[in-house]
């Protein structure tokens, strides 16, 4: 197939095709711009991510990050990670909210200009402490522990 299109091509399309096919490999080759590399905390999205996500993308996001910890829990099952793995995924879900609150809590997070650097994934923890009524201090100490690890991401150099 791929012979008989070759075939049937001028010599000056296929170089027009080729060329055209190069750039393409060439602009995608590229460093990401510096707005993208802004958007990530140690190779993970942040909250300038979150703020450019629509509402679809934030859900998409949200159902993502419960679908990975939902299969590495059941991947866990059995094993000596079996006893922290429970933890592990109640720690990153608001059980009894909507994805709709939990959005809301993340776009309320991410207000705080501080909290910008965070990783998606660490506000989610943060948003499902804050609703499963984990002290205030203990949820602080966690907000400071996640800013000082991400200000020192290479990103930020």
């Amino acid at each position: 197939m791929y012979g008989i299109l070759m075939a049937k091509m001028s010599a000056k399309h296929f170089l027009f095709v080729f060329f055209l096919g190069l750039h393409g490999l060439t602009v995608c080759a590229q460093s990401p711009p510096k707005s993208r590399v802004l958007q990530r905390t140690w190779g993970q999205l942040n909250g300038r991510a979150w703020r450019t996500f629509s509402e679809e993308g934030k859900l998409a996001y949200l159902e993502g990050v419960t679908s990975a910890f939902g299969t590495a829990y059941q991947r866990a099952l059995h094993t000596p990670c079996e006893n922290q793995t429970a933890l592990l995924l109640d720690a990153y879900r608001e059980v009894g909210f909507t994805e709709g609150e939990t959005m809301a809590s993340l776009d309320h997070f991410y207000e705080e200009p501080a909290n910008l650097l965070i990783g998606i994934v660490d506000a989610v923890e943060i948003a499902a402490a804050k609703a499963r009524g984990v002290p205030q201090e203990v949820i602080d100490s966690r907000v400071a522990d996640h800013r000082c690890v991400a200000n020192e991401a290479p990103e930020r150099k």
